[in-house]
């Protein structure tokens, strides 16, 4: 399971936002320390996405968590919606300072680099990058988890979605032997497996798992009922986020607006 959009900081962070607003004094308060609140690295076109679907977990799904379905049936669009107050954020939270410089020219490797050096607080990555990010720290380097807050109502919420799944080919040669795999899967012993090696959330319910502190955090907001969907798994297609990735390098680079930008996005999931 990924919740995506989970943020992911260094726990020696004095406090954690709960509100936007409060997120930018704490942006202001981190770079009065000579660091940057959040690692950013946008050069990797994946990781364009991950600051507005956390953002948009308040200022789009947290009222209307059906909005996906009203893109698939037209009555909603990206132009005119929380997305476009997400994008607003993202660009605030750069000239607030959040961010490291030239976020257009550091990489997803690069950005775990400033974390893990000291230069920056945080980064705002997916649950799965943890292990990644975790392997490279120096020894005794602590970790914390909170939900990037996209709205003044201090209770945000964080993206979850399924990070991880398995199909069989129907025409496999070893069909019955692939699916008796993929039920073995949802055992709890194959889950105790899979998580020792690579920590996680597992999307069983009844799975019991030692879960690390930074995943245990996560798991609690989820208990909670604290989660909005994961927005491009509820999408036809790739299309649209493609188009978000490609407009908000535009939009760091200047190329673009905002509009400009919920106008691909809408063009991209209509076709």
């Amino acid at each position: 399971m990924r919740s995506t959009t989970p943020r992911r900081w260094r726990s020696s962070a004095s406090r954690c936002p709960t509100t936007y607003t409060d997120l930018l004094g704490y942006c202001a308060d981190v770079a009065s320390a000579g660091k940057v609140a959040f690692a950013l690295g946008i050069q990797s076109d994946w990781v364009t996405q991950l600051i507005p679907y956390a953002l948009v977990a308040s200022t789009v799904y947290a009222d209307s968590p059906e909005f996906d379905a009203g893109l698939a049936d037209g009555s909603e669009t990206f132009a005119g919606s929380g997305w476009g107050d997400a994008f607003e954020s993202y660009l605030e939270m750069d000239e607030a300072g959040c961010f490291n410089k030239d976020p257009l020219g550091t990489d997803v490797t690069a950005s775990y680099n400033l974390l893990n050096t000291g230069q920056a607080v945080g980064v705002v990555q997916v649950l799965a990058s943890y292990p990644q990010i975790m392997s490279t720290a120096p020894a005794g380097t602590e970790f914390g988890f909170f939900p990037l807050p996209g709205d003044d109502s201090g209770t945000p919420s964080i993206p979850r979605g399924i990070g991880v799944s398995f199909a069989v080919n129907a025409d496999a040669v070893n069909e019955i032997n692939a699916l008796d795999f993929v039920d073995w899967l949802a055992t709890p012993e194959a889950t105790s497996v899979w998580f020792s090696a690579a920590p996680g959330i597992p999307a069983m319910s009844d799975a019991e798992v030692e879960l690390d502190p930074v995943m245990q955090a996560a798991a609690d907001i989820i208990a909670e009922g604290r989660t909005a969907p994961m927005p491009d798994q509820g999408w036809p297609n790739a299309k649209a986020q493609s188009a978000l990735f490609i407009g908000v390098q535009q939009l760091f680079s200047g190329q673009s607006g905002v509009d400009d930008v919920l106008g691909a996005m809408d063009e991209a999931f209509a076709g």
